[in-house]
């Protein structure tokens, strides 16, 4: 994502916010360019590792499935008929399949929640 123009979008957003604020930037990785960020637009910025063997919480199901692209809808929907979770996240890779997948979930009588704008690519599903 830093070489698709993510980085000179933050440093605009940031250029313009209010000096008095509170600033904080995650991120999986802490590569040289998010780093120069933080010391660049942050007071005192701390750096928060989180151990990856704490991450997976016991009661959350993950789960992985491949499939063709024809497919996707089909299996996303018979997935949420067989496992009926309470909350279900999912990730696509652009706004407009997500829309796609938005409108095929509404005819199942799926009800997803609205596609957070702030994220380039995952989208949450109720």
């Amino acid at each position: 994502m830093l070489n698709m123009g993510f980085i000179e979008d933050i440093e605009t957003i940031l250029r313009e916010v209010p000096q008095e604020r509170q600033t904080m930037l995650f991120s999986a990785t802490m590569p040289t360019e998010i780093l120069t960020i933080s010391k660049k637009y942050m007071n005192k910025p701390k750096h928060v590792h989180v151990d990856a063997s704490a991450m997976i919480v016991p009661k959350v199901k993950q789960a992985f499935y491949e499939v063709r692209e024809e497919d996707k809808i089909k299996a996303l929907t018979r997935l949420v008929d067989v496992e009926g979770p309470s909350l279900t996240l999912v990730f696509s890779r652009t706004k407009g399949k997500w829309m796609m997948y938005r409108v095929n979930l509404c005819r199942w009588d799926i009800r997803p929640a609205q596609s957070m704008e702030t994220s380039p690519s995952p989208t949450g599903m109720k």
